[in-house]
């Protein structure tokens, strides 16, 4: 409902730009698979990470913008979408292990009195409920349609007294822990809560909790003006360059920025090489909490074969896919900077697969 009608994308012209030494047997897979990539949807530029071996890979295609000539880098940042969530998850579960939170306290207990209860048939919204996405939440709150509402940046306008006002009438969908239903809306009010918990704004929580510990220096909500010029241009399906988003409240659903160098290292403490205190709590995020038509959600995290876990992103200009092995201490990132349905997570579960032969 917020995309406008764009016109056919230009076709490609001229070779594709390529950083891949094609020395190695994942060096060709690697472009085989991006080059499918290109051949198969609309695309603009492309980063990939593998992290096998104890050794990491990074590969670049394309451009940071439709017909710039300039191929993206490992430290070409990109919005990472939902994969975002897997951060809120890991701060929740660092507030666990410092004794803030229990992951089944009532939503309630951390919001303001005039909030009703959040429940269906007796059975109360618990913090790990917004996290799994089992609360019955709606994906998205009704009044984020507001008049305010920019299509082309549809989270920018919506604030803490917004969604304050939406949990004050709002309805579950269904009985709470029952069944999975992917939610934004629950898994940025659990940003905003543990905002309330911390005493801190989301970019305080993951700078102090996460980024700083591994060194991920690119990885933010907010760009600085150095970091402005390393952000590839994000483009919608039919190649038009589109305006990045930004969030408020709703911000631990999807407001991170990243590189394929900082997504790389993340990846490499959810597999176990990082500080122990929080590489303890990103195992906490990887346990099963609800195994459903043969997939596991924990917290954040979603695992389809055993032992890979993954997230994708998607926003009006990016799309995101991550995947690891804990272990085999394999990982996968994929980022790109155009929307599209599944090229990003095709490409990442493809590589995944090769991966595991």
């Amino acid at each position: 409902m917020f995309k406008p009608q764009e016109p056919d994308p230009p076709k490609r012209t001229g070779s594709l730009l390529a950083s891949n030494p094609l020395r190695t047997a994942l060096d060709k897979q690697v472009d085989s698979l991006a080059k499918r990539y290109f051949n198969h949807h609309t695309a603009v530029g492309l980063s990939i990470g593998v992290w096998q071996h104890d050794s990491l890979f990074r590969y670049n295609y394309g451009e940071t913008a439709a017909g710039n000539g300039l191929p993206p880098t490992a430290n070409t940042l990109f919005e990472i979408g939902s994969i975002s969530k897997t951060f809120t998850a890991t701060l929740l579960a660092d507030a666990v292990q410092r004794g803030l939170v229990k992951l089944g306290d009532p939503v309630n207990r951390y919001l303001p009195d005039s909030i009703p209860t959040l429940q269906k048939d007796g059975v109360v919204v618990t913090l790990q409920m917004l996290s799994n996405h089992t609360s019955g939440l709606t994906r998205l709150p009704t009044n984020l349609f507001s008049a305010k509402a920019n299509g082309q940046n549809p989270y920018q306008h919506y604030d803490r007294q917004e969604l304050m006002t939406y949990l004050k009438k709002a309805e579950l969908n269904r009985k709470p822990g029952d069944k999975a239903e992917y939610s934004n809306l629950g898994v940025g009010l659990l940003g905003t809560i543990l905002e309330m918990v911390n005493k801190q704004s989301y970019q305080q929580l993951i700078t102090e909790r996460i980024t700083n510990p591994l060194g991920l220096s690119a990885t933010t909500i907010t760009l600085t003006d150095a970091q402005k010029k390393q952000f590839a241009q994000g483009h919608n399906a039919k190649l038009s360059p589109v305006p990045a988003w930004d969030f408020q409240a709703l911000v631990g659903a999807g407001g991170i920025r990243s590189t394929v160098n900082d997504m790389i290292t993340y990846l490499r403490a959810e597999i176990g090489k990082g500080p122990t205190a929080l590489t303890n709590a990103m195992q906490l995020t990887q346990q099963p909490t609800l195994t459903t038509n043969g997939q596991s959600i924990g917290l954040g995290w979603f695992s389809g074969k055993p032992g890979w876990w993954w997230h994708n992103g998607g926003t009006g200009g990016y799309s995101t896919y991550a995947t690891f092995h804990r272990e085999q201490q394999k990982a996968v990132v994929i980022l790109t900077n155009i929307e599209t349905n599944s090229g990003a997570d095709q490409l990442g579960l493809a590589l995944a697969s090769w991966l595991v032969k």
